[in-house]
Formats: structure tokens, C-alpha cells, sequence
């Protein structure tokens, strides 16, 4: 929970609610056993952001942030992950920018925007996003790709599923993944 570093954030409008439970002094107390060792990792504890309370902004998406000069970057919804999940498109260097792509678990029925939290959530904000991949798609129909580190070797190819049958399980039909080196080859339903 790097949010803390700032004054305020932005986020999508159905993630408010999510932020704002985080925005808590003890956001970090999960984190440890009853005598304040790491449950999961080691870490020296004192390597953590202070914290500190931040306001939240809750933007819809198809917002775009004016970051001087002309330059923009636009915040496009992709919820599955959670609720508010979203990409952010650089209009400057044609660059979509991702998070959490994966990771989706149904929630309860009375978690906020829980039919927000599903593949087909997902499914649903990539269908949207297709029409507009030529703002982001480089020559040759490639996306550029990154590893973790910001390494931008390999590219992601976007085909077509050519697997119709509704059997199939939801995040099959979602997208195959067909890794070679350290890109992967995404087919969209």
C-alpha cells in the first residue's frame, strides 16, 4: 500500500469503496503474527511507508489525466481483479499500461460491485477495449510487452479464440496463453 506516499489519489469510481478501507492506520497489521514477525515473507518491518491518511478521487472511466503539456493518460477500465481495476492508456507514446489482469475471485453477493469482481467482468471490459487497439497496437498487429522488470523484449501477437464450445470453462474462453521465451501469445475470445 504505496497510497500513503501521496496526499491524494485517483482511482476508479467502483474502487472507492475498497480504498477506503485500506486508507487505515493498521492496513498493515495482516501482515504480521501476534509477535510482529512476518507471516509470509521476511522483511525487516521497518522497511514499510509510514502511513498516513490520503484522500480518495474516484474517477469514471474514459477519464483522462492532463499531465502538462498535452500530454495524457487515460484511465480505461478493466475490472476483474477488482471492481475498479483499471488500465491507463499514454496517448503520447501509444503504451497501455496494466495491472492485475488475473487473480479474479468471485466475491460475496454483498460485496460492493461484486458482479465487478468476475471473469466475465473482465471478458466484458477487453471486448471494449478491442475497438480500440489500434491506439495502442504497434506495426505488424504487436503489442510491445514488458517483463516485471520493464524489460521490453518480446511482443504479445492478438488473435483470435477459435474454440467456440460453450462447455468450456469461462477464463478458457477468456484468452489462451501460449508462452514462448518470455512473452506469451494472447488469443482474446
Amino acid at each position: 500500500m504505496g497510497n500513503g506516499q501521496f496526499e491524494r489519489i485517483y482511482c476508479n469510481e467502483y474502487e472507492v469503496p475498497f480504498m477506503e478501507k485500506k486508507n487505515d492506520p493498521h492496513i498493515w497489521d495482516s501482515l504480521f503474527d501476534e509477535n510482529r514477525r512476518p507471516l509470509y515473507t521476511e522483511f525487516d518491518p521497518a522497511d514499510l511507508i509510514d502511513f498516513h491518511p490520503f484522500e480518495i478521487i474516484g474517477v469514471p472511466d474514459g477519464y483522462r489525466f492532463d499531465l502538462g503539456q498535452g500530454y495524457e493518460v487515460e484511465l480505461v477500465h478493466l475490472p476483474g481483479h477488482s471492481a475498479g481495476m483499471s488500465g491507463f492508456i499514454d496517448h503520447c507514446n501509444r503504451i497501455l499500461f496494466s495491472g492485475d489482469l488475473t487473480g479474479i475471485l468471485n466475491k460475496p453477493a454483498d460485496t460492493p460491485y461484486w458482479h465487478l469482481h468476475t471473469v466475465e467482468a473482465l471478458r466484458d471490459g477487453l471486448l471494449r477495449l478491442q475497438p480500440r487497439l489500434s491506439e495502442i497496437v504497434t506495426r505488424n498487429n504487436r503489442i510491445s510487452a514488458a517483463d516485471s522488470r520493464g524489460d521490453p523484449e518480446g511482443s504479445a501477437e492478438l488473435r483470435p479464440h477459435q474454440n467456440d464450445d460453450p462447455q468450456r470453462n469461462t477464463k478458457d474462453q477468456l484468452c489462451k496463453i501460449h508462452l514462448s521465451g518470455k512473452c506469451g501469445k494472447i488469443q482474446p475470445r
